[in-house]
């Protein structure tokens, strides 16, 4: 497995556990919040991911 794949697999564990976590205890108002947040934060992971790939490559 590629090292960049496994950063990448990691980062996305880490970020769906913590937003399923925290949407599962939420209120139902910020639950809409938390879901547009979840998704730029894994933009963001991607991002970095790929930024430190091209950065080792």
């Amino acid at each position: 497995m590629n090292m960049m794949s496994l950063v990448k697999a990691t980062g996305a564990g880490i970020a769906t556990g913590t937003a399923v976590y925290v949407f599962s205890n939420a209120k139902s108002c910020k639950k809409r919040k938390l879901k547009s947040r979840t998704a730029r934060a894994i933009h963001a992971m991607s991002d970095i991911a790929d930024s430190v790939a091209e950065f080792m490559s």
